[in-house]
């Protein structure tokens, strides 16, 4: 006889998806920490320096598209795509508060870096074995 699960609010998707974005973006701030530790030792040009913030936004999303998508088990590309837009606004969001100016040179392309990172991180997310069926 099967035992039916009661629905909570700490079940539902906006949930995964909110919680492995947060996560997402501190693993976004300890790698910029992390380069930043590093270019404090060698002088590094705008190029790297850009180069590093990319990677950092890259792990961040992929880590939080794969950390929501093995939760749900389900839906991984659209998980990950949800992921990374939801990074994507804060990180946008919070360069507009420090800058305090509006930056269009790169705005898609780091839309489209993040997506495609978190929906990557989303596809290995599923496809990761687990220790107990999905509920």
């Amino acid at each position: 006889m099967r035992r039916s699960r009661r629905n909570c609010l700490w079940d539902s998707k906006i949930v995964y998806i909110t919680r492995s974005a947060l996560f997402g973006i501190g693993v976004t701030v300890l790698c910029l920490m992390g380069f930043s530790a590093i270019m404090t030792r060698f002088s590094a040009s705008p190029m790297v320096v850009s180069m590093m913030a990319n990677i950092s936004l890259c792990v961040g999303c992929c880590v939080a598209g794969f950390m929501a998508a093995k939760k749900r088990r389900r839906y991984g590309i659209m998980t990950g795509i949800y992921c990374g837009a939801i990074i994507y606004c804060v990180v946008y969001f919070l360069g507009v508060v420090v800058l305090g100016r509006f930056i269009s040179m790169s705005l898609l392309t780091k839309l489209l870096m993040a997506v495609v990172c978190s929906a990557i991180g989303g596809i290995f997310g599923v496809n990761t074995k687990i220790r107990r069926p999905p509920p």
